[in-house]
């Protein structure tokens, strides 16, 4: 699986899949390092701020046009999809753990029902709940109408989330991690 996490593959999706062909299976959709990468894009201009990321709700409309198109271009070029989840459950904190839980079932249900065949987990007491949410063993027949070909990738971050000095010290941290590791 291939990575979707910088902003400029969500308008290259076709192109990476055409020249991985020989080396992918599908493609994944990395929700936190896309929003890092959205803030690393448009750093230089000082009226975009995103909100502190753990409060920009995982339905966006920016997110949910990725994962759409996402869905469909995989599905047309006979690949698979899925997407990553970033809260894993705690075996010794069982309000975290519900609270993971719980994101984790309303997220794969999302990506679900934007026609995503399958699911990213980084914890095994994920996988049961996340396979739940998908139909077996695919979607390939159950297309969307009306996937617009273009969508807007980057949110105008008004009205979204919430802003505050400790989720922009976050913010900051993030791009600076994202900037050297990559």
């Amino acid at each position: 699986m291939a990575l979707v996490e910088s902003h400029p593959i969500a308008y290259q999706m076709e192109e990476f899949i055409f020249n991985l062909r020989d080396h992918i299976i599908g493609l994944n959709l990395g929700r936190w390092d896309y929003m890092a990468s959205l803030i690393h894009f448009n750093l230089e201009d000082s009226a975009w701020v995103l909100p502190d990321r753990n409060t920009v709700p995982h339905k966006v409309p920016f997110f949910q046009n990725l994962r759409e198109l996402l869905a469909e271009t995989v599905t047309a070029r006979h690949s698979g999809d899925c997407g990553m989840t970033a809260l894993f459950p705690s075996r010794t904190d069982k309000e975290l753990n519900a609270r993971a839980l719980s994101v984790l079932a309303e997220d794969k249900q999302n990506e679900s029902s934007c026609l995503m065949d399958g699911a990213w987990t980084g914890h095994p007491d994920q996988n049961e709940i996340a396979v739940k949410q998908f139909p077996y063993p695919n979607q390939l027949d159950a297309r969307k109408s009306g996937t617009r070909p273009h969508p807007i990738f980057v949110p105008a971050p008004v009205g979204i989330g919430k802003l505050s000095a400790e989720g922009t010290r976050a913010a900051v941290r993030t791009v600076i991690r994202y900037r050297t590791e990559y």
